[in-house]
């Protein structure tokens, strides 16, 4: 399961999902990921398209971890993210859970 955490100052998946994960780890495999320029990822630089580079450097991480396929879960501007992902690369993609992902 990948956690895709929400944007705002201070954002990370640890603040958005900490007190979640250690449940989630019971039934799943947890991969909480920081999105660019987020937690401790690399500085964000402007993209015009934020959800679709993300979508991209989250399939670089899980084609790095040998992961085939997950289910993600997005909360806010990680909703974007997983959506973009899964309409990007649709056989990587799990079900998604998808928490107040704006338009």
């Amino acid at each position: 399961m990948v956690l895709l955490h929400g944007g705002g100052p201070g954002a990370s998946s640890w603040t958005n999902f900490s007190r979640n994960i250690a449940v989630f780890a019971q039934r799943f495999h947890v991969l909480a990921v920081d999105q660019p320029g987020y937690g401790h990822s690399d500085k964000r630089t402007e993209h015009p398209q934020f959800n679709r580079y993300a979508a991209r450097a989250l399939k670089a991480l899980v084609d790095e971890l040998d992961i085939e396929r997950a289910p993600l879960v997005g909360n806010s501007l990680g909703g974007g993210t997983a959506v973009r992902f899964a309409l990007d690369y649709p056989d990587r993609a799990g079900r998604l859970v998808l928490m107040g992902p704006g338009a």
